[in-house]
């Protein structure tokens, strides 16, 4: 027989569980809000992408937050897609697929910050402005292209 829902009866569920109610669908619209802001291709199965270097990946990372608007700080990300630094660089990452290159992209990026008087990534960004985080990751894509470290 198929589902049709004439059989559902509210509070019928599992033992315990909580069933949204008409009143408490925010927790659903910030859900929809959430997947919004993700493309759809970005949720389709992949392979690791051989040809992504962590330069690439600092350089897509970069541009998730180039506009002051998409970037945020005390987060890595919120419902309506804004990031932080490490926050674009795993949003990237995600994207692009290859866990080798985040690795290395992560550690150019620390070295940067480490550089900078920051014990990691997140606390430069907290306590950097905009302009200082996007001249971080720069400086980290120059160092990745360069393939030095320090």
């Amino acid at each position: 027989m198929p589902f049709d829902g004439s059989e559902y009866c509210p509070g019928s569920g599992p033992a315990g569980a909580v069933l949204p109610s008409a009143a408490g669908t925010s927790w659903l619209r910030a859900l929809a809000e959430r997947l919004r802001a993700r493309p759809l291709w970005a949720f389709a199965p992949g392979e690791i992408r051989p040809e992504v270097s962590p330069a690439h990946l600092l350089r897509a990372a970069r541009a998730l937050i180039a506009q002051e608007d998409r970037w945020v700080q005390g987060r890595y990300e919120t419902l309506r897609g804004r990031r932080c630094a490490m926050g674009a660089l795993q949003a990237a990452a995600r994207v692009l697929r290859h866990p080798g290159a985040f690795d290395q992209a992560r550690d150019y990026l620390r070295t940067e910050a480490l550089i900078r008087g920051y014990s990691h990534v997140e606390k430069m960004n907290d306590r950097s402005t905009h302009a200082e985080v996007l001249a971080a990751f720069d400086r980290a894509i120059h160092r990745a292209e360069s393939g030095r470290h320090g």
